[in-house]
Formats: C-alpha cells, sequence, structure tokens
C-alpha cells in the first residue's frame, strides 16, 4: 500500500502494467478466439501493443479473435489512449506544481493559455473530449458501414475503427485494414479527422474550441507550434506521396482518389497504422517518407508517439 500510495509514477506504471496483464489473461481465454486458443506470448504482445497504442499485430484481429476478444482489444485501446492523454496532463500539472509562482505560469504558457491548475476537471475534459470526438466518429462511419454490413456489425466496426483512430492505435476488425475503402473519400476523412485530432492532444483542441467558440485566437505557444508542425508535415507528406506513387500505387486512381489516398497515408503513418496502399510495394522515395514521419510522430499529449512535432520545430529552429 506504501508503494501505491506515495509514488505517482509507480502508479502509473503499475496501472499500465495491471491493463496488459488483465488483457493478457483475457486474451488468452478460449472465449477470446475463433478456432484455436491464442497462445500467451501472442495475447500478451496484443494487450501490451493495444495498451500502448502501437497498433502492431501478431495474430489477425478480424480472423483470430472472436467478438469478446475484439471488444477486449477496443477496451485497452481506449484506457491506453485516455491514458496516454491524461499521463501528459499529469506531469505537466506536476512539474508546473514543483516550481516558482513565475516559472509556473511561464510553464503552462507555453502549453496553454488557461493559467488555472485544476488537475481533476483537466483529466476530466480529457476524458470527455475523447469520447465525444469518437462518439461522433462512430456515428458517421456507422451510417455509411450499415450500407454494406448488418447493423450491428456496423455499429461495432464503427465504434471500434473511430476509437482505434483517435487513439491512434491502428488496429482493425478488417485483415486489409481500410483497402476496402480506399475509394470512399467519405471514410478516409473522417478516419483522418479522427487520426490528426488524437495526434494534436487536448490542450490543443482545447484550445482551438475555445477560440471558436470566443472567437479569440490567443493560442498558447505550444498549440502554434503543433498547428502549424502537423499542416507542414501533412503537406509535405501528401505531396510527396503524391510524386512518388503517381506512376505505382496511385497510377489506376483519377486526381481525387489519389490525393485522398496520399494525404491519408501522410495521416496515418505518423502515428496511427492504418492503411489504404499496399505497404509492401512502396517506392523507395516513399519507403523513406514513412520512415521520416514516423519517427517525427505527433503533438506532446497526445495519444500518438514519435519525437514530436515540438521537438521537430525546435531542432529546425536551432539548425
Amino acid at each position: 500500500m506504501k508503494l501505491l500510495g506515495t509514488r505517482p509514477e509507480r502508479r502509473v506504471v503499475l496501472a499500465f502494467a495491471g491493463a496488459i496483464l488483465t488483457g493478457t489473461i483475457l486474451l488468452a481465454l478460449p472465449i477470446s478466439a475463433t478456432d484455436s486458443r491464442i497462445g500467451l506470448v501472442d495475447a500478451l504482445f496484443t494487450a501490451t501493443s493495444a495498451v500502448c497504442v502501437t497498433g502492431l499485430v501478431v495474430v489477425d484481429t478480424a480472423t483470430d479473435f472472436s467478438r469478446f476478444g475484439q471488444v477486449v482489444i477496443l477496451l485497452l485501446m481506449q484506457m491506453g489512449g485516455l491514458g496516454m492523454m491524461t499521463l501528459a496532463t499529469a506531469l505537466l500539472l506536476s512539474l508546473a506544481s514543483r516550481l516558482s509562482f513565475r516559472h509556473a505560469i511561464l510553464v503552462t504558457d507555453s502549453l496553454t493559455a488557461d493559467h488555472r491548475l485544476r488537475p481533476r476537471s483537466l483529466v476530466r475534459a480529457v476524458v470527455v473530449t475523447a469520447l465525444a470526438f469518437e462518439g461522433l466518429g462512430a456515428l458517421l462511419l456507422f451510417l455509411r458501414f450499415r450500407t454494406t454490413s448488418p447493423p450491428g456489425t456496423a455499429l461495432f466496426d464503427a465504434v471500434f475503427h473511430a476509437v482505434s483512430a483517435f487513439c491512434n492505435a491502428g488496429f482493425s476488425t478488417w485483415s486489409d485494414s481500410l483497402v476496402r475503402y480506399a475509394g470512399d473519400v467519405y471514410v478516409l476523412v473522417i478516419m483522418a479527422v479522427l487520426v490528426v485530432s488524437g495526434g494534436l492532444g487536448f490542450v490543443v483542441i482545447s484550445e482551438v474550441a475555445t477560440g471558436l467558440r470566443k472567437r479569440s485566437w490567443r493560442l498558447s505557444l505550444h498549440t502554434r507550434i503543433c498547428l502549424t508542425a502537423t499542416a507542414v508535415l501533412l503537406a509535405f507528406g501528401t505531396g510527396g506521396y503524391l510524386l512518388a506513387e503517381s506512376s505505382n500505387l496511385l497510377a489506376d486512381r483519377g486526381p481525387l482518389l489519389a490525393a485522398t489516398n496520399a494525404f491519408f497515408q501522410a495521416v496515418t503513418v505518423r502515428t496511427a497504422g492504418f492503411n489504404t496502399l499496399d505497404q509492401t510495394h512502396l517506392t523507395a522515395t516513399s519507403v523513406a517518407l514513412t520512415i521520416m514521419l514516423m519517427f517525427i510522430g505527433a503533438c506532446p499529449g497526445s495519444t500518438g508517439g514519435g519525437i514530436k512535432t515540438t521537438t521537430l520545430a525546435i531542432l529546425v529552429l536551432a539548425a
């Protein structure tokens, strides 16, 4: 009990470890598999990948896991995604609380326009924001999925992919990821918006929402850097994939679909892992671009990984 009560960072580690352990046990149960039982190592890897919103798989989520197993993965992604966002916020508040008042103001000013530090309300807002994005995304996806699948299946697929996209997890209930929707601009745009929103993080979303509501654009330095870097990376990535794949994977697609798939590729490789293009047939230039975008990743305080866009901005400015 002393271990749990005195060291917040230990509680965080134990919480993630507990989620992974619980997920491993559940995924290893016979009810989680469609045919043969999922091995313990495979279950551990899948649970870890879901909680850490990595998206790497060693067994097919679509065919090897039953609906129960897919629900477990969905819950693990949700816990992991929310945990990443709330943990980043908690670390920020902890840092600011240990500084002098003047330095705390400087730290929070670089990350948020609101100087009032309210940990509980802020964590609650993170959860509400995530659920709002996921709920709206699931509804919009369901409207499309129901045209090709039974209502129950369409609803589950919509919720699963909305959570996976916002949490930047990359898991899919289809073996081909989103290849089947490579020609559907509606689905790709919704998924891209969810991925980008999750990759921006709560602080950025909150400030943009406040600016829209109050029609006042006094954004913090953190938000300005994140929005600018994200826009530049998306534009650069989209243009790069269009040029590199114009005579390869995008050759047989019209201008709109080619641009949409190039944009989606630029969005998802940075943080999520969905795909509409066969990654094994990318040109060498596209592979190099993918590695670079993955290395950079998302914004601080988000569900994405990488060295973060703010780090890139600092390196560019210092060069």
